[in-house]
C-alpha cells in the first residue's frame, strides 16, 4: 500500500478509536459538603455540564441541599447563597431542571430520592417528568444500590439536553436528583482532525495519479 494510502487508514484508526469518557456527578456528596444555590450549576469535565432551574413561569436557581438530598430547586436564594424558603429546596410542582451539555453524551442513569433519609427512592407508581413525557424510574434496594454504579435509574440515548421535572399527580412525591451518569461521546481532537486530514488528502493525491 503506498504511504499516502496507510496516512488516510491511520487517519481513520485515530477517529475510530478515540475512547469515550464515562462520569458520574454526585449531587448528594456534593450538597452535603457544601449547601447553595446559583442560577447555573456547572459541573463535569471542562464544565461540560451547565443546569439551571425553572419554578413556575420564571427562572429558579439550581439548588444543592445538604443532610442527605442533593438537587433541588429554590426560588430565591439570600445573599449568602441560601434558599429563602428552607422548605423550598427540592423539585416539587410547576419547578423543572434542565441539563445542558455543550458536546453530545449519553446518559446512562439518573438517581432520584425522596427525602433527607440517603438513600430513600421512589416505591412503585411514582413517576416524574423526562423531557415533559411521564417517566418511572426502575424501582430497587436503595440501600443497597445507591453506591452501585452500574444500577440506572434511567436510560436513554444520547442528548445535548434534557428537562427533568415533578409530576404533578397522587403518586408523585417531591424529589431531588442525587447523582447523574453519563458517557461523553468522543470528539476528534485537533491533532487527530489534522491526521485524517492529511491522509484524505494523500489518498485523493494517490487516486489521481492513477488515474
Amino acid at each position: 500500500m503506498k504511504i499516502k494510502g496507510i496516512l488516510a487508514v491511520a487517519g481513520f484508526a485515530v477517529v475510530l478509536s478515540a475512547p469515550a469518557q464515562a462520569e458520574v456527578i454526585d449531587f448528594l456528596t456534593m450538597a452535603n459538603g457544601n449547601e447553595y444555590g446559583t442560577s447555573t450549576l456547572t459541573v463535569g469535565t471542562n464544565g461540560i455540564l451547565d443546569i439551571t432551574a425553572t419554578k413556575g413561569e420564571g427562572d429558579g436557581f439550581a439548588y444543592l441541599d445538604n443532610g442527605d438530598a442533593g438537587l433541588g430547586v429554590c426560588g430565591a436564594i439570600n445573599s449568602s447563597n441560601q434558599c429563602i424558603d428552607a422548605s423550598d429546596d427540592n423539585v416539587t410542582s410547576n419547578e423543572e431542571l434542565t441539563f445542558s451539555f455543550k458536546q453530545l453524551v449519553r446518559i446512562d442513569g439518573i438517581w432520584i430520592n425522596n427525602n433527607h433519609d440517603n438513600p430513600y427512592y421512589f416505591s412503585a407508581g411514582d413517576t416524574v417528568m423526562l423531557n415533559g413525557q411521564e417517566s418511572a424510574p426502575e424501582i430497587y434496594d436503595a440501600k443497597t444500590s445507591y453506591n452501585a454504579l452500574d444500577i440506572e435509574g434511567f436510560f436513554f440515548g444520547e442528548v445535548s439536553q434534557f428537562t427533568l421535572g415533578y409530576n404533578n399527580d397522587a403518586n408523585s412525591p417531591q424529589f431531588y436528583v442525587s447523582k447523574i451518569a453519563y458517557t461523553i461521546i468522543s470528539v476528534p481532537e485537533p491533532a487527530t482532525l489534522g491526521l485524517l486530514a492529511l491522509g484524505l488528502f494523500g489518498l485523493g493525491a494517490a487516486r489521481k495519479k492513477r488515474a
